[in-house]
Formats: C-alpha cells, sequence, structure tokens
C-alpha cells in the first residue's frame, strides 16, 4: 500500500512540474527578432492606357469564356498568347520625360483586369501625385508606394478627372475602384506569369532599360523590336506583360539569347515605339519577370462603405518573434452603427494561412483578447494582399472600440507579418498616431506596435452601414 501511494504522488509531483513548464512557456511569449526590411521593387518607370476595344466580339467572348473556364494553378498554356485578341490589352500611352511608369504600368494592369467587360482610363498622375513618398513625378516609385495608394483607397481615379500633364492634380477625388487583392508572383516563374496573365489579364514587371532604349543597341534591335538585357544595373522601368510567344526566334535579339521565346511587353513610351507600344524581352533577359505582380480583385467602390487601417504608406517591413507563427490585433473605433465585413492582410511569404477573430467593446489600452470571437479564415499560395470575407458580419455601435485579430501562420518565414516601420533609414515618416496595434506570439503577452516597436501593422477593416 505504502509503495503504490508512492508512486501515485511521485506521478502527481510530475504532472504538477509539466503543467508548471506549460505554464511558464505560455507566459512567456518570444522577444521579436530584428526587423527585415524588404528590398524595394521598381524604380523610375513608365506608362499605360485602356484599350478603345477595336477587337471583334467574337474575341471578346472567346476571351470571357477562357476566363470563365480557366481557374486553380494547372492551366494548359498554349505555346503562344496575346491579351490583344480578347480584348484585354490597354493601348500605348507615353509618359515623356516624366518618371511615371511605375504609375502607367499599374493603372494598366488594373484597366487589363477589368477589359473587356469594363473599359476604363485611370489617371497616372494622381497616382504619382499622391502615392505615399513621392516628392516629384520626376522620382522613382515602387511597388509599395502604388499599392499602398491602391489598397488605402486613394485610387485608382480617371483620366478625365485628373490629366496627365497639365502640373495639377486635384486632392478632393474618390476613388472608382477598390483593390482589394493583389498577387506577388514567384521570382522568375514564368508558368505562373502565363497563368496570371490568361486568368486576370496584365502582369507587372520590373525591367532595366538603358538610357539608349529606342536606338538600335547591344541590347535592343529596333527593326524587331526585341529586347534582352544581360548587364548587372538595377532594375529601372516598370512595363506590363500582356503576352508570350514560345517560339519567338533568339535570332531577333542581339547576341545575348541562348534560347528561343519571348514575353510581350507593353511598354510607357507611346505607340510610335515598338509595335504599337508592345515589344519582345526574352526569356532570358535579367529582369523579365524577377519581381511581378497581378490585380487579383478589383471591386466596385461600393463594396464597402468604410476603412478602418493605419497602414497609409503600406508595407515597408516584415515582422515576426523567429517562429512562422503569430498573433497582431489593431484596435478601430466604429464611426458609426456598422457591420464588420472582412478584413485586409499581407501574406509576405507563400503558403500562408491565417484566421480571423473580432473582438467588441474593447476597454483598455493594453487588452488581452480573451473574449476575441472567431470570424473568418483562409489559406493563400501567393505573396500578396488579401481580403478575407466574413460569412456572418459582426455588429458595432457607434464609437465602440472594437479589435481586429489574426493569427498568422506561414510556411516559409519566421516573419510573418508586415508593418509599416518608422525606422530613421527610411526616406519619408510614418505616422504613428494613427494607430493601436498589438502583437503577440502565443497570445499571452501582448506589446504595443507602435510603442515598443515604432510600427503600425497592416491589418485593415471593412464595414457596411447599419
Amino acid at each position: 500500500m505504502s509503495r503504490s501511494g508512492k508512486k501515485r504522488n511521485g506521478r502527481g509531483f510530475l504532472k504538477l512540474l509539466i503543467l508548471a513548464a506549460v505554464i511558464l512557456f505560455l507566459l512567456s511569449d518570444a522577444s521579436p527578432l530584428n526587423l527585415t526590411l524588404p528590398d524595394p521593387i521598381g524604380a523610375v518607370i513608365g506608362y499605360f492606357h485602356t484599350l478603345t476595344g477595336n477587337s471583334k466580339e467574337t474575341k471578346e467572348a472567346e476571351g470571357r469564356k477562357k476566363a470563365e473556364e480557366d481557374s486553380g494553378d494547372s492551366l494548359s498554356l498554349p505555346a503562344s498568347y496575346d491579351l490583344r485578341d480578347y480584348g484585354k490589352a490597354p493601348e500605348a500611352r507615353s509618359q515623356g520625360d516624366l518618371g511615371t511608369c511605375w504609375a502607367f504600368s499599374r493603372l494598366s494592369a488594373i484597366e487589363s483586369t477589368l477589359l473587356p467587360a469594363e473599359k476604363w482610363i485611370f489617371s497616372p498622375d494622381h497616382m504619382s501625385s499622391h502615392s505615399p513618398g513621392v516628392i516629384s513625378q520626376y522620382d522613382a516609385g515602387s511597388l509599395n508606394t502604388a499599392d499602398a495608394y491602391l489598397l488605402s483607397w486613394k485610387g485608382p481615379v480617371t483620366e478625365e478627372e485628373d490629366p496627365y500633364g497639365d502640373g495639377y492634380s486635384p486632392d478632393d477625388l474618390s476613388a472608382e475602384k477598390h483593390v482589394q487583392e493583389i498577387q506577388y508572383l514567384p521570382e522568375k516563374d514564368y508558368n505562373k506569369i502565363k497563368q496570371a496573365v490568361m486568368k486576370y489579364g496584365g502582369v507587372v514587371t520590373s525591367l532595366c532599360i538603358p538610357s539608349d532604349n529606342d536606338e538600335d543597341s547591344q541590347y535592343y534591335n529596333r527593326e524587331k523590336a526585341a529586347f534582352c538585357y544581360s548587364g548587372t544595373e538595377e532594375d529601372n522601368h516598370d512595363a506590363l506583360i500582356i503576352g508570350w510567344d514560345d517560339g519567338y526566334s533568339k535570332s531577333n535579339f542581339h547576341d545575348f539569347a541562348g534560347q528561343d521565346g519571348a514575353f510581350l511587353v507593353l511598354s510607357s513610351w507611346g505607340n510610335q515605339f515598338g509595335d504599337n507600344g508592345v515589344f519582345h524581352v526574352s526569356y532570358e533577359d535579367a529582369y523579365i519577370g524577377k519581381q511581378s505582380e497581378v490585380y487579383t480583385g478589383v471591386e466596385n467602390a461600393d463594396n464597402y462603405d468604410e476603412i478602418y487601417q493605419s497602414d497609409l504608406r503600406g508595407e515597408t517591413a516584415s515582422f515576426g518573434f523567429g517562429r512562422p507563427f503569430m498573433r497582431f490585433a489593431n484596435v478601430y473605433t466604429a464611426a458609426s452603427d456598422e457591420y464588420i465585413c472582412a478584413a485586409g492582410f499581407y501574406a509576405t511569404e507563400p503558403d500562408t494561412s491565417v484566421k480571423i477573430y473580432t473582438v467588441s467593446n474593447v476597454k483598455n489600452t493594453s487588452p488581452w483578447f480573451w473574449h476575441k470571437k472567431p470570424a473568418a479564415q483562409a489559406t493563400f499560395s501567393e505573396k500578396g494582399f488579401y481580403t478575407v470575407s466574413f460569412p456572418e458580419p459582426v455588429a458595432v455601435s457607434s464609437d465602440e472600440r472594437f479589435a481586429i485579430l489574426a493569427e498568422i501562420t506561414s510556411g516559409h518565414s519566421v516573419r510573418p507579418i508586415a508593418i509599416e516601420y518608422a525606422g530613421n533609414h527610411l526616406e519619408y515618416k510614418v505616422d504613428l498616431r494613427d494607430g493601436e496595434g498589438y502583437l503577440s506570439c502565443l497570445g499571452s503577452r501582448w506589446y504595443s506596435a507602435e510603442k515598443d516597436y515604432l510600427c503600425n501593422l497592416c491589418l485593415k477593416a471593412y464595414t457596411k452601414k447599419r
């Protein structure tokens, strides 16, 4: 009897030790690793415009049918493809002597996504004048700059509302469309680029264009409108991939192409350049497809009534606690009686899963968020910005403090969340006064994003009025 009693006591003591260790682990959130700042994408950039619609109706119908039938990541890829054949290619426009190709390429990509059902001409003047961190239209823009403008609903606006090159851009214009999803494609993954062109429309890509880009040179064959850059200079131009030709002969390129095949690229140098603004860029070009994005979610401007956000400059860094999972939350104050309908965030790496929660009536400035309620969950295969819709909208009252909380898991990164970082090394300043964000690894200890780590969290909320 005494021996069995001692065994039971020993097991009980062991269980207590294990329980204590688990509790200590849960209560001791890891210290965050140093921030990792992403390299900027883009540089001196170009400019595009919408197609006026000279394709035949049969081609447009064929394009719509193909877009409807094509789904998933295993599209059957033809040897050649051209968005011009399906009424989904914008026409060439000229950026002139300004450094605005980054604006033209992205607005053209959105126009392409909407074609042929909707024909828009968006304003690069407005994007290049109202994007965060852009001081002059002679300056280069970037992926972060352009996407921050779009994801914060500053634009796009129409060319008619804000014409290009007149030296004036109004401050009181409203976005005609709301960009809710952007995918950043893997580096040099030509199959995924082609699939994106077929499924969505034009894909933005960075290039390096020497100063003599419009003349016959070692990189550009003017007669064939064929380009292949093999140097080591940094990328300095953004343009739009609108198709490809696997059989395009390598003999059309000067010296540097070792295989056949080229992408069809629409630049922002007007319709006098290349083939009505389009030129062939070899698959062996140093930069084609290295940094590329596609607009996969462009919605009407009445999709939501309000957007709650503190990351007006977008993603400028990634952050983590040395593990592939993390929790982060933003607290907002409702402007009226509303329904929370969705949340938006960046997947900083492929294969990212997220669970979204809402927290009602957040009372204090150091919340623990124990009373969170599940709202939605999703998994995304590509890097990018995503909007996660709630199956059941959550009601909040005017002046109520509510929180959007995300639990994120990345299969490829120990810094899985995107932040707007206010480091002194950045060329522009970040306003930390508009945010109330919290960071945690396990949910037991929460750090202030603004006070402890000088950042705003890239986690938006979208609402409809009740």
